[in-house]
């Protein structure tokens, strides 16, 4: 979008309709809804330039924030965002360059006197973004629901974690119910073995006789 090479030195550089250089992003901008001018029929091909731009812009770059957040710690806001707009956008947003670069193939390019621009472009953009269109559009129906189930679990632990301490304390409070009756008296008498060792001294053992 910022750059352009051509295919050799004897191509014309991207110029606007006054003639001067232009890159790319400036070219589609000034052709949208401008075909009428010296015979341009780029507009389609313009529109399939400008959603490829501003798609993966919001879908992409987007989502390579939302994991540097994720890595980070912040789970909510990469959930979803993968979940919605990178998802939808992924398989919806990507199908449109698609769908004006073919349009432009089939309707406009065959009335173009020029035939050498723009069809090794715009095949070029055909050939691209249908591969990426299936491939991310794949990718995020396979593996963005693992990634928010992946979420929802450790967001649950976190969540539950705290309380890990307090069901230590109700189990060794339960297991004490099992030896105690309601009034907290031991039902069983932890020192009985110890007491059946023992035998009373008798009289005049181990004391005075008076």
């Amino acid at each position: 979008m910022f750059v352009y090479i051509r295919n050799s030195e004897l191509d014309a550089p991207l110029s606007t309709f006054a003639g001067t250089a232009v890159v790319p992003v400036g070219w589609w901008w000034e052709r949208l809804g401008t075909s009428d001018q010296s015979n341009d029929n780029y507009v389609l091909f313009a529109l399939s330039l400008m959603f490829t731009f501003f798609a993966y812009l919001i879908v992409s770059v987007v989502e390579l924030v939302a994991w540097i957040f994720y890595m980070t710690g912040d789970l909510t806001f990469a959930r979803m965002y993968f979940t919605t707009v990178g998802y939808w956008g992924s398989i919806v947003g990507y199908a449109l360059p698609c769908i004006f670069i073919i349009l432009h193939i089939g309707i406009e390019q065959p009335k173009s006197a020029d035939i050498v621009f723009p069809q090794a472009w715009s095949c070029y953009i055909l050939a691209f973004s249908l591969l990426w269109w299936l491939g991310f559009g794949y990718l995020h129906m396979i593996e963005v629901p693992k990634f928010a189930a992946h979420i929802d679990a450790r967001l649950y632990y976190e969540k539950n974690k705290g309380y890990s301490g307090e069901a230590d304390g109700i189990k060794k409070r339960a297991k004490a119910s099992e030896t105690t009756d309601p009034l907290g008296v031991p039902l069983i008498d932890e020192d009985a073995d110890k007491n059946e060792d023992f035998d009373a001294p008798s009289a005049g053992e181990g004391g005075n006789d008076w």
